[in-house]
């Protein structure tokens, strides 16, 4: 009869992507006999994921006028659509009226107007007689029309309009399994010529952030060519997905686009572009985490959306002794993971990566001998954290980093344990002794697994604030200002570090226990501001020596003096003329040698004195080089040189 009857659809999908549209119509006796209903798929993209909406039907006389609803209790309701325009196929120069009647209908008069996304390929005009779609040129547009009532209220809907010779993608998706063939139809709108028909194809970036992209290394080609056999209107490209053993997201994307034909050929694209899914699943996975996702599917089959809302994985005691850096890749929802109980003796950087919203992880019992830095940056929610019963002998670099909520940890049972968590002092804006002020913050290498503070003790400095602090998660805390209130070195120390966390863990029935096991907390050794380099005598030696090979010695103890008594200080030596002055250190004594060539003259030498933070301080002094009177080498010399003056007269 004509009453208004609701039916609740449900139905299953497969490969589909998110918010993709599906329309129902229900047809008697090949005539439509309902308004539509829209049912959307909320799904992320492939798998066996159910879409539902309900669809409201009325039997009508195949000659009445477009049913309409009973009258709304009020008049704000918008228009309603009647019925779906249909995609139409028009040559170049060829027009159609529609009566726009049987699209929409409202309890008054509607206004309409119509868009298209290309007025060069086909224009659209409504009027009270309807909508008038003409098609110019080769290509594809999409005609939007609206429709106004006199409140202003109003509804849309579009449909494509493909005008001329096209060549088109059959479907606009299409997916294969790692090693399979993907299968691309494309289809012809006229036959192709006598001489056949070449298009030329390439695969690039999909264009979606949320998705991840397929490349080269995923694929036999990115670019090829498909050819239409003259009078066909099918043709297809064939793409290999290659099978290679890298852990990669469960699903890859490449956007297959084809190039226009040859200008003047005639033809034009209609859909030009197609989505290649490849479904990776977990098949190159560890075995075990493998076998523990797929479930009893095939190991292709786990899509994005099913590996996100798993929110537990138990991998107790299988036997695992490696890991790669993939295998937990796409679990976002991931809560727990247990690893206890393995052979596992390291584990691959980045492992955690994308782990949210992971809260519990267990990894004791194994065989973990050290631990990537950062190993957990990517499991900031982590609140247990198991890490006992290992071989660890130190921690690595930035362990709880970004763990700014973990509330329960055991590093029990490690050759290191119990490991030292060290708060140390560290200058930020200059090296240590520059001139102040000085900015300086407290450091824990491994990062603080709970807040951390200390009072600082200053020597010789005023700080802004009597203590420092290192937040839970951080590597580092807020920074002090500290001046310099005096000449000479300055010394910032910690002193009272907050203690380990007391709190007890576990329940009655199974005992308790403490939250945080297996470290302890010790200062480092105090930081020196403001410390100058060692200082210089005011009176360096102005040696004379004979040159007869004669010798002197200095102490270098009596020219340098060290900023801090207990500094020990290392010497470099150079002469600017060895050839006149040699030297050499011998522990803390400087030792001169003149020539023994009878050379006269001056040497500069230059003794640089280090102190242990590096700083150092130079001091130069000249030799002189001269014969002693009457020498009987100094007369030698003399005639040698009158003998040689007269034989170059000669």
């Amino acid at each position: 009869d004509s009453t208004p009857r609701t039916l609740a659809l449900t139905f299953t999908t497969t490969n589909w992507s998110s918010g993709q549209a599906v329309t129902v119509r229900a047809v008697a006796d090949g005539d439509r006999v309902s308004e539509t209903a829209v049912l959307l798929h909320a799904g992320s993209g492939g798998g066996y994921d159910g879409a539902s909406g309900l669809l409201r039907v009325r039997v009508k006389d195949a000659e009445a006028p477009p049913p309409r609803p009973e009258n709304p209790p009020s008049s704000v309701l918008p228009p309603q659509v009647a019925g779906l325009f249909e995609d139409l196929v028009l040559g170049p120069g060829e027009s159609v009226l529609l009566d726009l009647s049987r699209n929409f209908f409202d309890d008054g008069p509607l206004r309409y107007a119509a868009e298209s996304s290309d007025p060069s390929v086909a224009t659209a005009v409504a009027s009270r007689a309807g909508l008038n779609v003409a098609g110019l040129s080769p290509g594809v547009a999409t005609v939007t029309v609206t429709a106004t009532d006199l409140d202003g209220l109003s509804v849309s809907q579009s449909f494509v309009v493909s005008v001329g010779r096209l060549v088109s993608f059959a479907s606009a998706r299409a997916s294969a399994q790692e090693g399979g063939t993907v299968r691309l139809g494309l289809t012809l709108s006229r036959p192709a010529p006598s001489s056949g028909l070449t298009v030329s194809w390439s695969g690039g970036a999909d264009g979606d952030p949320s998705t991840a992209e397929a490349d080269a290394g995923d694929l036999d080609a990115l670019d090829g060519t498909a050819e239409f056999a003259a009078g066909g209107t099918e043709a297809f490209i064939e793409i290999s997905v290659l099978d290679d053993d890298d852990v990669e997201p469960a699903r890859e994307y490449l956007l297959v686009s084809l190039a226009p034909p040859p200008a003047g050929a005639g033809w034009a694209l209609g859909l030009s572009e197609a989505t290649l899914e490849i479904q990776e699943g977990v098949c190159d996975r560890t075995p075990a985490i493998r076998e523990t996702l797929r479930r009893t599917r095939e190991c292709w089959a786990p899509t994005p959306s099913d590996l996100s809302r798993r929110g537990y994985l138990g991998l107790r005691g299988l036997g695992l002794s490696t890991l790669r850096a993939g295998d937990l890749q796409g679990l976002s929802g991931l809560r727990a993971l247990h690893l206890h109980g393995n052979r596992l003796e390291s584990l691959p950087a980045g492992l955690f990566e994308g782990l949210a919203a992971l809260e519990r992880l267990r990894l004791d019992g194994n065989r973990l001998s050290e631990l990537p830095p950062k190993l957990l940056s990517g499991a900031p929610g982590l609140e247990r954290l198991n890490l006992g019963d290992n071989r660890l002998e130190s921690l690595p670099p930035g362990l709880f980093a970004g763990l700014a909520g973990l509330s329960e940890l055991n590093l029990e049972g490690n050759p290191g344990a119990p490991f030292a968590l060290v708060m140390r002092l560290a200058r930020t804006d200059a090296a240590p002794w520059a001139p102040g002020p000085a900015s300086v913050q407290a450091r824990v290498a491994e990062g603080a697994p709970f807040a951390l503070s200390a009072e600082v003790l200053a020597d010789g400095a005023e700080l802004s604030a009597p203590s420092a602090s290192v937040p839970a998660g951080a590597m580092a805390g807020p920074p002090l200002q500290a001046e310099q209130t005096g000449p000479g070195t300055a010394r910032l120390s910690l002193s009272g570090i907050s203690p380990v966390p007391q709190g007890q863990c576990g329940d009655v029935q199974d005992g308790l226990y403490p939250c945080f096991r297996g470290l302890f907390l010790e200062a480092g050794p105090a930081l020196v501001l403001f410390k100058p380099p060692p200082g210089t005598t005011d009176q360096p030696p102005m040696p004379t020596l004979s040159a007869n090979g004669e010798r002197a010695s200095f102490g270098l103890d009596g020219l340098f003096s060290p900023a801090e008594a207990d500094d020990q200080l290392s010497y470099e030596a150079e002469s600017d003329r060895p050839d006149l002055v040699s030297i050499r250190i011998v522990g803390g004594t400087l030792v001169l040698e003149a020539n023994e060539d009878g050379d006269e003259g001056t040497a500069v030498i230059t003794v640089t004195a280090t102190a242990p933070d590096g700083q150092s301080a130079s001091l130069s002094f000249a030799v002189t080089v001269e014969f002693a009177p009457g020498s009987l080498l100094r007369s030698w010399r003399l005639d040698w040189l009158r003998g040689l003056q007269e034989t170059a007269a000669q």
